[in-house]
């Protein structure tokens, strides 16, 4: 019976052990997923059609139906919401995943020496 227990709580130490194994890999299997999902817009016109879909998809969900029962007047069309979204998106975009892109903007030339180069004020004179 004393080895009956023995080999009850061995097989019982070894599940805790396999089952330990396992979360740990599940662990780290996760840990590497969440590391490795990133997305990153590369061009504008990406970032358009991206805001462009959840604007509209916004728009769609949010239909301003009870507003138009209660206010016809205050009722908004459709392209109109759409604009609207998109306004708050862009900027929810730009600080996201368009990070890129947003400080593209602020450059005036693209070469680097051009941007870097400092233009300074030129003095006056006849010939």
């Amino acid at each position: 019976m004393d080895e009956a227990k023995k080999a009850g709580i061995n097989a019982f130490v070894r599940s805790l052990k396999q089952s330990k194994k396992e979360n740990e890999a599940k662990k780290d299997l996760s840990d590497s997923i969440s590391n490795k999902v990133s997305f990153q817009v590369s061009s504008k016109p990406e970032k358009i059609m991206i805001g462009l879909g959840f604007a509209s998809a916004l728009a769609i969900l949010f239909d301003d139906s009870k507003k138009r029962a209660k206010h016809p007047q205050k009722a908004r069309p459709f392209y109109r919401r759409v604009y609207d979204n998109y306004r708050r998106l862009d900027s929810l975009l730009d600080r996201t995943i368009a990070k890129g892109i947003s400080q593209e903007k602020k450059r005036e030339f693209k070469d680097d020496k051009l941007e870097k180069m400092e233009i300074e004020q030129a003095y006056d004179f006849e010939i």
